[in-house]
């Protein structure tokens, strides 16, 4: 293979994993992050094959800071139960053990690719979901950064455990999505903190 041909594909990789990432409505510098394109060529990416087509216009833009608060993570069960899923997902890829996943370094197409692995399998598994693509990316940072909220600490603390957990959670959750008894499931449960009032589990 010569040069010219392997720059050519690494250009047609970053190309496609930036798209990857603007339909799951990643914010530009995160895209850049992955992909080292420019603001301008991400946005005309954006523009001529996300915002004009049909299939797809519904796509936002993310604008404003990233998120930033741990609490996000913690503020229901539900919240808390996704989160758990997401660092179990984590795990499993290698993106936790990542040293570029520690702070805001360049980090490389391979992360990128692998994250949009992670999240997608996330939202396969995990459909009423509401974690979005920037919240599940500020999560990874956190869980591997050792500057962390006390709360943060207990997780980092039973890592092992919760590593457990939610392999646990995405082997049962696999074997309901093949019986097609999640989704009956997700209805029933719902309605039944509707009868006891605490609809606010899956609401707020």
């Amino acid at each position: 293979m010569r040069v010219t041909d392997h720059r050519y594909s690494r250009d047609l990789d970053r190309h496609h994993l930036a798209l990857r990432m603007i339909r799951h409505e990643a914010r530009t510098c995160t895209i850049r992050s992955c992909t080292t394109l420019t603001d301008d060529r991400i946005r005309k990416l954006y523009r001529s094959y996300v915002a004009s087509n049909p299939a797809t216009h519904e796509v936002r833009r993310k604008r404003g800071k990233s998120p930033r608060r741990i609490a996000y993570f913690l503020r229901n069960a539900s919240a808390h139960l996704e989160a758990s899923l997401l660092a179990g997902l984590f795990t499993a890829v290698g993106l936790i053990e990542d040293e570029s996943a520690r702070g805001p370094a360049q980090r490389s197409l391979e992360f990128g690719a692998l994250f949009c692995d992670a999240f997608e399998t996330y939202q396969c598994l995990w459909r009423s979901g509401r974690m979005s693509f920037e919240h599940a990316w500020f999560l990874l940072t956190a869980l591997a950064f050792d500057k962390a909220t006390s709360a943060w600490r207990w997780l980092r603390d039973h890592y092992l455990a919760v590593t457990f957990v939610s392999g646990a959670i995405l082997i049962a959750m696999g074997v309901l999505i093949l019986t097609g008894e999640l989704t009956r499931l997700n209805i029933e449960a719902q309605k039944i903190l509707n009868d006891l009032g605490l609809d606010f589990l899956y609401t707020t």
